[in-house]
């Protein structure tokens, strides 16, 4: 299949220069959540690498006329499958990034590393009001798969894939990806998510099926963060008597 994308490499090393500083200037502010709960603290804190990268493309975009369309093919048929093979992706990837997770946490633990929560799930469960988990939830579905993949693999891995590096893209790509959400305990697992979140662009050429498995991925963990306690009492009801 066709995998390409019309960027030029001037262009483009400008956009990747004004989003690699918003990275390092996100590494370089405090991740603790807002401490005055206010939804508008919480709206600002979430959206300070995302935000940037958003409005950083959407400029490149604007003024190397090309639509949203054409630069990351959500019109490439078929749609339809795109969006199925994001789906079962996600579903298959589960259990796996579970047992990563998992390693991961007693890896860390042999070491004598912390395991701290991650601030995202810190922020939610802590948030007292209705509206901001509303917010934060939206924020998880929709906004962050779509400003991430927009970046990671639309922008990153494309362009390098573009010039002959498709590897270095696929790893770089995921990698910092991993590394963004500032957990330990989380990096194997979105490092191999991150790959696959890549494979899943190189095989349809439509940044929706990335975007569909981060989402669906997402919206687990939203679920198993507000019902999880529920399920596991259910669960030893149910089976452990």
């Amino acid at each position: 299949m066709s995998f390409e994308r019309p960027w030029k490499p001037p262009a483009n090393f400008r956009l990747m220069a004004v989003v690699w500083f918003c990275l390092a200037s996100l590494a370089l502010t405090d991740k603790e959540p807002p401490e005055d709960g206010s939804l508008l603290n919480l709206v600002l804190s979430s959206l300070a690498l995302h935000g940037p990268i958003l409005l950083a493309v959407g400029i490149f975009l604007k003024g190397s006329g090309i639509t949203w369309n054409r630069a990351f093919g959500f019109s490439t048929p078929p749609v339809g499958r795109a969006l199925l093979l994001g789906l079962i992706a996600t579903i298959v990837f589960l259990p796996v990034g579970l047992v990563l997770q998992d390693l991961s946490i007693k890896l860390l633990t042999w070491w004598h590393f912390s395991t701290p929560t991650q601030t995202a799930v810190e922020q939610f469960t802590k948030s007292p009001a209705v509206i901001n988990r509303a917010y934060l939830a939206f924020f998880a579905i929709v906004i962050a798969p779509f400003a991430e993949e927009v970046f990671f693999r639309g922008v990153v891995y494309a362009f390098l894939k573009k010039i002959g590096h498709p590897a270095i893209g696929m790893w770089l790509s995921a990698i910092v990806f991993a590394a963004i959400h500032f957990n330990p305990p989380i990096f194997l697992p979105l490092l191999v998510m991150g790959l696959l979140l890549a494979w899943l662009y190189k095989k349809t050429n439509n940044l929706l099926a990335p975007i569909t498995a981060h989402s669906v991925f997402n919206t687990i963990n939203v679920i198993l963060i507000l019902y999880g306690d529920n399920l596991n009492r259910f669960y030893e009801q149910r089976f452990h008597h």
